[in-house]
């Protein structure tokens, strides 16, 4: 049996993969959508608009269903905001794996199309998870949206761990997809919530608890 290469060090990505949100975000774009008469189930919504930037899914929406609505984005920040206060869950294992990182000196980053206030706001279920900003990357300080691999450069630049000592962890299509374009090793987790990724990508590796990713490091 080959033995999987040891990595030296993660990138992740935030929403749907440290934690839930993506029911939140699916809610929200029910909700406005449903303004307009158009109702999308939710499946439908987490494949069509799932892991890339709001504006990118925006511009999708108006340019598919013809609306056009200036206060989408706050509406959207709104719900969101609301939903959340209701309690975020962190994924499976990630608690536990993360901790290990922290314990076994492994390096970690977080690139993500959130905008930062978002990410942190997220990770307030984490408190163990103190990184530096410059290993925060956020797709919006850069206008550099997933499923463009600017973001996992700059974070790979930042941990300064050459990209074939990497393994980035996704769990939405155009994460996966900028994911390949690097050097590291892609792996896809699998939440709960994104059963349509269940069968997608098939040549890369999929997990469905974060504690997994330790047979992978080092």
């Amino acid at each position: 049996m080959q033995q999987l290469k040891k990595h030296q060090g993660v990138i992740f990505d935030c929403d749907g993969t440290l934690v839930l949100t993506e029911h939140i975000y699916t809610k929200a774009y029910q909700i406005i959508l449903k303004e307009h008469g158009i109702s999308l189930e939710e499946k439908e919504i987490k494949e069509r608009y799932s892991g890339q930037s709001l504006f990118t899914s925006i511009e999708k929406i108006e340019e598919e269903f013809k609306i056009t609505d200036p206060d989408f984005i706050e509406k959207f920040d709104k719900i969101c905001f609301q939903e959340k206060k209701k309690g975020l869950i962190p994924t499976i294992g990630t608690i536990t794996a993360t901790q290990n990182l922290i314990d076994k000196q492994i390096a970690f980053a977080i690139a993500s199309n959130a905008p930062q206030d978002v990410i942190k706001e997220n990770l307030v279920i984490l408190p163990h998870i103190q990184l530096s900003q410059e290993l925060i990357v956020s797709a919006c300080d850069h206008n550099r949206f997933k499923p463009d691999q600017f973001i996992f450069d700059l974070a790979t630049s930042k941990l300064n761990i050459h990209p074939r000592d990497l393994i980035i962890v996704e769990d939405s299509s155009s994460g996966v997809k900028a994911a390949i374009k690097t050097q590291s090793t892609p792996i896809i987790f699998l939440n709960g919530n994104n059963e349509h990724m269940k069968d997608a990508f098939p040549q890369i590796k999929k997990i469905e608890d974060m504690q997994e990713i330790e047979s992978f490091l080092i």
